[in-house]
């Protein structure tokens, strides 16, 4: 075991085990080392709170492999993609297209057209059996020559939509009845008076959001 030096000189140092010591010539003494006698390490703290969360970051800018693209608030698609939408909800701007054209309604507007050559006094069928569930919005009736009358209707009792007389002058047809069809039903015009009508045409206009 070392022991101290006899004659030690100042700031000489010594250690026996886990102390230190440095010898002050001054004073003649040795000085223990400061920390040259330190204990075990205690137990860890306990863990302080938790700081409040930070702000939230700007909106940033979002980029898909498939081309979709996502900034701000507008949305774009730059290559041929599949997006598969839950549900979504239209405000009044509706869906606007780079053509001047938009869609501001799920209502769609269509019309059945015809013409018959040489007109005779018989059951015509327009639809037999209407896909989907539509109202009856415009009846246009013309000949080419010759006059008839042209019942558009549904069979069946209570079925009478407007019985137009016929003629080369042409129109549409006002003060519609029982416009509202339904998915399954069976659209006809009934000729009757015929007078040598020839090419007599039709448009019968309807709309349905499905």
């Amino acid at each position: 075991m070392p022991a101290f030096p006899k004659n030690p000189s100042n700031g000489q140092s010594i250690t026996i085990g886990n102390k230190s010591w440095t010898f002050n010539a001054t004073y003649g003494v040795w000085d223990k080392a400061a920390g040259s006698d330190t204990g075990p390490t205690g137990p860890a703290g306990s863990t302080g709170p938790t700081g409040p969360a930070g702000p939230t970051g700007a909106t940033g800018f979002l980029t898909l492999s498939n081309g979709l693209a996502i900034s701000g608030s507008e949305l774009s698609i730059s290559a041929t993609s599949t997006i598969n939408i839950g549900g979504n909800s239209l405000g009044a701007g509706g869906i606007s297209f780079n053509d001047a054209t938009s869609i501001n309604t799920a209502l769609r507007k269509e019309a059945y057209t015809g013409q018959i050559e040489t007109v005779a006094d018989k059951t015509y069928t327009i639809d037999p059996d209407v896909a989907t569930d539509r109202t009856i919005t415009g009846f246009y009736t013309k000949t080419a020559s010759g006059t008839c009358t042209a019942y558009l209707r549904r069979p069946g009792v209570g079925g009478g939509i407007k019985s137009a007389a016929v003629n080369d002058t042409g129109g549409s047809q006002g003060g519609l009845a029982n416009t509202s069809i339904s998915a399954g039903d069976v659209l006809i015009i009934e000729v009757s008076s015929n007078s040598s009508a020839l090419d007599f045409i039709f448009n019968v206009e309807y709309t349905t959001t499905s």
